[in-house]
């Protein structure tokens, strides 16, 4: 689930901007690609799932 990635953000050199996790212009609540290469892709309150 996407917020369990709290640790890996400060894990991943995001530690200085965590304060502002989940602020206009700061840190995403979930993983986002954009923000990270560490983050390696999207997920929300239900995570990613794939269709069978």
């Amino acid at each position: 689930v996407g917020h369990q990635c709290y640790t890996h953000k400060i894990l991943t050199g995001r530690r200085e901007q965590f304060s502002s996790l989940r602020q206009y212009g700061g840190l995403s609540g979930f993983p986002k690609p954009r923000e990270s290469g560490h983050d390696a892709f999207i997920a929300g309150h239900a995570s990613n799932s794939v269709s069978v």
